[in-house]
């Protein structure tokens, strides 16, 4: 029994050792898990914050417990199911309920649930203290979570073809990050609306949803934060070979792989782009919205249009329309001079190898220009 203890701690003060007529209660090391990994919106721990609940005398339905423990366990957002395995009594999890708790996972923490095989042979060998084990582990009569309006970031979950999960509720989670659902044979869908995740992830999702509905339009926009000459959206051009058209409000000054650069007079400034793509076809009418906003070069260079000057490149050769005699120096991307060179008006062009590269004059101002 004494596994049973952590349990418990999700609803008292402190740790309290259970004394009780019954055999088992499963999923208690996952629900252990997912506790230790969350804190109330306030950021206080779950097994510090949660108020003592009073004592009951043995189960029904939703109550629990003789001694010490739970009064009521809808009001901790938890549905059990009795089952009576030849007169051992077990209270298998069988619905998780926290939505609009403004729960926040721990940064760097991540929930993963893996619905161990309750007919394992080696688990059940010996002694019922190897099938009691199964059962503190198990989900087997889980059929549903339910987290939305919180924070999560990281959460998967693996019903090894066993466990009977038909819903999965992540919406209205503006922090999460990654979410896996695999081999739920009896999955009807996984809602991750209005939370903020990008074309990428969203279709990285749909490739572990094996089954059941993915919904996830609307997401509402998302915001984002770049270099204004670095805006990498390269995860998002392409999914698994076909490409995103993607609708700027201010046109990008270059685009290579997927990175634009934008003129640096944007610095401080926010950009939109709008992302369609036949893969996620939920998207097609208004598409999904990135607001970024755009912060220093990460080069240090400025990226500026300069004085009526034309800067341009084909075949290997850069070219530099000038008005002027003026000192022209090039760098590399990664702020490496390369080339020093003195304009005379007219057009002068120099051999460059296929790179990105910043022309920068000697007034100050610069601008960036791929030669292929």
């Amino acid at each position: 029994m004494k596994s049973l203890l952590f349990f418990f701690a999700l609803f008292a003060s402190s740790l309290l050792k259970i004394q009780a007529c019954t055999s088992s209660y499963g999923g208690m090391n996952f629900l252990q898990e997912l506790v230790a990994s969350v804190t109330d919106s306030t950021r206080q721990d779950l097994l510090k914050s949660s108020p003592p609940l009073k004592s009951t005398n043995c189960i029904q339905e939703n109550w629990q417990f003789d001694g010490v423990g739970w009064l009521n366990l809808g009001s901790a957002g938890l549905k059990l199911n009795y089952w009576d395995d030849d007169y051992s009594y077990y209270y298998m999890i069988h619905n998780i309920d926290w939505s609009n708790r403004g729960y926040i996972q721990k940064n760097g923490s991540s929930v993963v649930w893996i619905q161990p095989d309750i007919y394992d042979p080696l688990m059940l060998a010996g002694s019922d203290d190897g099938k009691i084990a199964v059962f503190h582990n198990d989900l087997e009569f889980l059929d549903s979570l339910n987290f939305s309006g919180n924070r999560f970031y990281h959460f998967e979950l693996d019903g090894t073809g066993i466990m009977p999960i038909e819903h999965i509720n992540f919406s209205n989670n503006p922090t999460l990050d990654t979410l896996v659902v695999r081999n739920c044979p009896k999955l009807v869908d996984v809602d991750i609306t209005n939370s903020n995740l990008r074309l990428s992830k969203i279709y990285a999702l749909t490739q572990t949803v094996e089954s059941g509905e993915l919904k996830y339009a609307p997401q509402g926009t998302v915001l984002l934060t770049y270099p204004v000459d670095a805006v990498n959206l390269s995860a998002d051009v392409d999914l698994d070979g076909t490409v995103s058209t993607i609708i700027w409000d201010t046109q990008p000054v270059y685009e290579n792989d997927g990175v634009f650069t934008f003129d640096a007079s944007l610095v401080g400034k926010t950009v939109t782009a709008t992302l369609f793509n036949s893969k996620l076809k939920e998207f097609d009418n208004g598409g999904l919205k990135y607001e970024i906003k755009l912060t220093e070069s990460v080069t240090g260079i400025p990226t500026l249009s300069t004085n009526g000057e034309r800067i341009y490149s084909t075949n290997g050769q850069l070219f530099i329309e000038s008005k002027f005699n003026e000192a022209v120096n090039i760098y590399l991307i990664d702020g490496r001079l390369i080339k020093k060179l003195s304009l005379v008006p007219g057009t002068t062009n120099v051999a460059l190898p296929s790179n990105i590269y910043i022309v920068h004059f000697a007034d100050g101002l610069a601008q960036k220009v791929i030669v292929k």
